[in-house]
């Protein structure tokens, strides 16, 4: 069972075969479906998707059989990505066990690869297996289901500390470039930037909260690549509610690294009162849904 079904509202399924009553419930009342033909494996894949709630729902994928029922791979529950679009040189690789995809990217504003389990992936095979020519576009729509999560005040900064950190970072961001690109120059500024940073950070914990010193993180946590813990701020909260549960998710809009994500969370499990402007910090399972082109040419 995917753990995440629990981020929209289902924290009562416990065992199989609740989770493939469900599943034959999306089947049947499906909203809309991605159908596609791969000759060269004689078969039909589809793709299904169904909205439990405003933002959110489950997609199942499997084969598509003669009498038109759908022997299921696999599914998993989505929330939709933020309105504004990521622009990221990614790559999309494919789970060796199952016809399942990921984005990969290297992006600056995080620091670390950034994996993200795609959501369209029904477009995606669609466009591989299609007569007419597709291609990714560099667009990605992030969004992030989280199991529980805790809501921390805001750092107060006036306009000139503001706009001191956005000088800051544009810079850092194209030192970064640069040390990719094997600058030594950027390389050994980055070391020095690193190690003051260490100074700074090491004689303020000595009496104040790491939380009130560090303003936003993005980390890898766990085993599975495209699991993340974060710290960011919330800049737009929406109430939602699973139709069938009725439970109430929170869907918030966070900057986090200089990335926007929508993360749908249970309301019963955020400790404390979302706000825009305080931070989200929370274990995180990202998600993507990226841009693909008919080619015009």
């Amino acid at each position: 069972m995917n753990v995440f079904i629990k981020s929209i509202g289902f924290e009562h399924i416990k065992n199989k075969k609740e989770t493939d009553e469900l599943i034959q419930w999306v089947i049947e009342n499906q909203d809309k479906k991605t159908v596609i033909p791969v000759p060269i494996a004689d078969t039909t894949y589809v793709q299904v998707w169904k909205k439990l709630g405003e933002g959110f729902g489950l997609s199942v994928i499997g084969e598509l059989k003669e009498d038109k029922t759908v022997n299921v791979e696999y599914y998993f529950p989505y929330v939709e990505g933020a309105n504004e679009a990521e622009n990221l040189d990614f790559q999309v690789e494919k789970h060796f066990s199952k016809e399942a995809y990921s984005g990969v990217c290297e992006t600056v504003n995080v620091g670390v690869s950034l994996i993200f389990y795609l959501q369209n992936i029904g477009d995606l095979i669609y466009g591989d297996y299609s007569k007419e020519y597709y291609v990714l576009g560099n667009k990605v729509h992030l969004g992030a289901l989280a199991s529980n999560g805790s809501i921390l005040l805001e750092l107060k900064k006036d306009e000139e500390q503001v706009r001191r950190e956005e000088v800051s970072n544009r810079k850092r961001n194209q030192l970064l470039q640069a040390a990719r690109e094997g600058d030594m120059k950027a390389i050994e500024s980055l070391t020095l930037d690193d190690m003051d940073t260490y100074t700074q950070i090491t004689q303020r914990a000595k009496s104040e909260d790491i939380l009130s010193i560090v303003d936003t993180y993005f980390m890898p946590y766990g085993i599975e690549s495209d699991q993340y813990e974060i710290l960011g701020t919330i800049y737009d909260i929406k109430e939602s509610e699973n139709f069938l549960t009725k439970e109430k998710i929170y869907l918030l809009s966070v900057l986090c690294n200089q990335i926007h994500i929508q993360v749908a969370i249970p309301k019963k499990h955020l400790m404390g009162e979302p706000k825009n402007g305080r931070r989200l910090k929370a274990k995180i399972w990202l998600q993507g849904q990226v841009e693909i082109l008919k080619w015009k040419g």
